[in-house]
């Protein structure tokens, strides 16, 4: 008996930056160039997008974004316009969604 390799993809963004760890969140996560933040988990031997997290809005399409940085529940990311990202990893209460919050944001 074989089984073929899976050839689907689980992965539609592409990043500049890279991804790191995020224990909190128990999920690769970073930003892309389609002004998201991706969070990829691994489920068994799949990986799937971690709810609540994947997808988040950080950006527009085309943005660029420092290389992101977890420091304890929180991902760092420096904004396009000069500005500082943090992102709660931790699940929220209730089931509530995470949410993005600028920390600092340059002077226009």
């Amino acid at each position: 008996i074989y089984d073929g390799p899976d050839g689907s993809s689980i992965f539609d963004g592409w990043s500049d930056v890279g991804f790191v760890w995020a224990e909190a969140a128990k999920a690769w996560v970073g930003p892309t160039r389609d002004g998201k933040l991706r969070a990829i988990a691994l489920e068994g031997t799949s990986l799937v997008p971690k709810d609540g997290l994947d997808r988040l809005a950080l950006g527009e399409l085309g943005d660029t974004f420092s290389a992101p940085v977890v420091h304890e529940r929180r991902l760092y990311i420096g904004g396009v316009e000069g500005g500082v990202q943090a992102v709660d990893l931790a699940p929220a209460p209730g089931g509530e969604e995470n949410k993005k919050v600028i920390l600092w944001n340059a002077p226009a």
